[in-house]
């Protein structure tokens, strides 16, 4: 918490089933709603693929917020989340992620996080009522199905590398940052 530098309400979980889910049956007040967890059981990806979230290895969560853009600007949302997750990651855990379009991130060509953005939207007004913004991030080593275990990469062999928590807070921090400026479309150029 004290590395935050947004008022948020959070909530910390040991395991949940899905932070996206949980994020959806929450109401999300003027504060955004920042869900954490060690372990997801049923964690999502794009498309409805699972996303395999074993604990004490990853970072897994969601920031929910009102957005003050309208719903033609929540197609950049995803890649916007994409560049903070990486200026957080360089910046806690010393990685220099690459985004493939348009919400996986690759470390030494492996995967290392998918981002899930998703949203309640009012089509009377033309509005976002709710975004919710999943990251799921494999930090360390941990157990994998079969198929995965060529494809996805985590940031560090050592658990004592760096902080969850302090890369939770810096994501949100970037991500938010990022998202107070939208309409500069300022982060396009990194993204590409």
């Amino acid at each position: 918490v004290s590395h935050l530098h947004y008022p948020c309400e959070l909530k910390v979980f040991d395991a949940v089933g899905s932070t996206n889910d949980l994020a959806k049956e929450s109401r999300v007040g003027i504060k955004p709603l920042v869900i954490i967890a060690d372990r997801q059981t049923a964690g999502r990806g794009r498309l409805g693929r699972s996303f395999a979230s074993p604990g004490d290895a990853g970072l897994y969560m969601t920031i929910a917020l009102r957005p003050t853009f309208d719903l033609d600007k929540s197609l950049y949302v995803t890649m916007a989340v994409a560049v903070a997750v990486c200026h957080a990651m360089e910046k806690v855990a010393g990685v220099k992620g690459r985004i493939k379009w348009v919400n996986d991130i690759f470390y030494r060509n492996k995967k290392v996080c998918g981002i899930l953005t998703e949203a309640q939207s009012n089509f009377e007004t033309g509005k976002i009522d709710t975004l919710i913004m999943g990251i799921g991030i494999n930090c360390f080593p941990g157990p994998l199905p079969e198929e995965l275990k060529e494809i996805a990469g985590c940031l560090a062999e050592d658990p004592c590398t760096f902080s969850r928590g302090e890369l939770a807070a810096a994501i949100v921090n970037e991500t938010l940052e990022i998202l107070e400026n939208l309409d500069s479309m300022a982060f396009l150029r990194e993204y590409r």
